[in-house]
């Protein structure tokens, strides 16, 4: 059965460590770009209950094909990775009745990275959020979400300063790639 997605893929290729796509998303006659065609991924029921049990799927099925566990990639882009839930999302986000996590718009969305300084003078630090509905997708799809979001806190701790304009677009042009 084909279900229609929004997301054209035309060639793939998959990598050891990642997978290349010459995509388009589409969604009638309008085009979607890849973040809103990321950012709308339909969450299953099946859920992380906790840190360790998501930091122990990346490890396990990401993290040893990388050839990285979570810990070292955390300290490489420097961020640190935490499961989603109603006591530590930022402000606009909250948890769906289905224990999803959802922004403004009210759209169920994987995951997501903030920065902040440790104190006012401090080096930037980020925060990647995953939502503890990602446990319910493919690997390929919980891969690609991981690496767009360690991706954006790769930018932070770069120091671009056009963040909004710049990284999701370069993000999710990585990852149409």
């Amino acid at each position: 059965m084909s279900r229609k997605k929004g997301l054209e893929i035309y060639v793939y290729c998959l990598m050891s460590s990642h997978l290349n796509l010459l995509c388009e998303g589409t969604d009638g006659l309008f085009f979607l770009t890849l973040y809103d065609i990321l950012r709308k991924i339909p969450l299953s029921n099946s859920q992380y209950g906790n840190n360790a049990e998501m930091r122990d799927d990346y490890d396990t099925n990401i993290g040893s094909v990388d050839g990285m566990n979570l810990a070292e990639v955390e300290d490489k882009v420097g961020t640190s990775v935490f499961l989603g839930n109603e006591n530590n999302l930022e402000p606009g986000y909250e948890m769906d009745s289905s224990g999803g996590i959802t922004n403004l718009k009210k759209e169920t969305i994987p995951g997501y990275t903030r920065e902040f300084k440790d104190k006012w003078y401090g080096k930037i630090k980020c925060q990647t959020t995953i939502s503890p509905n990602l446990k319910g997708e493919s690997i390929y799809v919980r891969n690609m979400v991981f690496k767009h979001e360690f991706m954006h806190a790769w930018h932070w701790k770069s120091g671009f300063s056009n963040f909004d304009n710049y990284s999701e677009r370069a993000t999710s042009q990585f990852s149409k790639d």
